[in-house]
């Protein structure tokens, strides 16, 4: 069954389309010792320009229990993170207004102790510098693997 459809430009004017299959995400359904399901109480806030990248991350991690919140620009989720409580940043490194590592080097005065996933479809142009920023637990590739991003996130958040 089909869950999601996305497609993304780059400066290149070439593209990726995705998709996931819901039962991709049963697998990572939480399970209590009596059977039933329980939700998951992390909040994810997931911050990326392309709405269709927001989209299918809303809706996997939604459907795999967490609380979601998103943003489309720097400015927004650095309100957002002090408005609300967050539990994992989840944000792309190139944003209009204000970019990612702008974001990430702004929270650590305020939210130190969050975790971010930085995602980029330039892994080389992400610095050693930039990668050895203590908020910085994983850097991720676009395109990327949806399973894998979902057990990196349960990895961070254990």
């Amino acid at each position: 069954m089909l869950l999601a459809v996305f497609c993304s430009f780059d400066s290149l004017n070439s593209f990726e389309i995705g998709f996931i299959r819901r039962n991709l995400l049963d697998d990572y359904r939480i399970t209590n010792s009596e059977g039933g399901n329980e939700s998951v109480k992390a909040s994810i806030l997931i911050v990326d320009d392309e709405y269709g990248i927001r989209l299918l991350l809303e809706e996997v991690f939604k459907n795999a229990g967490y609380q979601v919140d998103s943003a489309d620009t720097g400015p927004k989720a650095l309100e957002k993170l002090l408005q609300t409580n967050v539990d994992l940043l989840l944000i792309d490194y190139k944003l209009p207004i204000q970019n990612g590592m702008e974001v990430i080097k702004e929270m650590a005065h305020s939210c130190p102790t969050i975790p971010v996933i930085l995602m980029t479809g330039m892994v080389e142009t992400v610095s050693t510098e930039e990668k050895s920023i203590k908020n910085i637990k994983h850097v991720l590739a676009k395109p990327f693997d949806i399973e894998d991003v979902l057990k990196k996130v349960e990895e961070i958040l254990k």
